[in-house]
């Protein structure tokens, strides 16, 4: 008698990456239930975080899609991680958010 399998499709499978695992790509994007694996957070959470300048405001891809930028959104779970003040993860928001309008980021 052979053992019962069951067949997940890829797409319906969600993946945390290891805290060891190199840094995303520049511009991997994550949209927001991957947000939500990797910080453990609901929507609500993550929405509230964003009105408190706590986590990364997402970027828009298409016209009723957005995403969050994933090193951002891994810098601050670094930062969590790390143990620093709400303060020092606004002004950390601040900067990569900043960041985004700096020359050269998208090339």
């Amino acid at each position: 008698m052979e053992p019962k399998t069951c067949t997940v499709p890829t797409t319906q499978l969600a993946t945390r990456t290891s805290p060891a695992a190199p840094p995303p790509a520049p511009f991997t994007l994550w949209r927001r239930p991957q947000c939500q694996i990797e910080s453990g957070h609901p929507r609500s959470t993550l929405y509230a975080r964003i009105k408190e300048g706590l986590w990364p405001r997402p970027v828009q891809i298409g016209p009723r899609a957005v995403a969050w930028v994933a090193r951002e959104a891994r810098a601050v779970l670094e930062a969590r991680i790390r143990g620093e003040s709400d303060d020092a993860i606004r002004a950390l928001v601040a900067r990569l958010e900043a960041a985004r309008q700096e020359p050269g980021v998208a090339e």
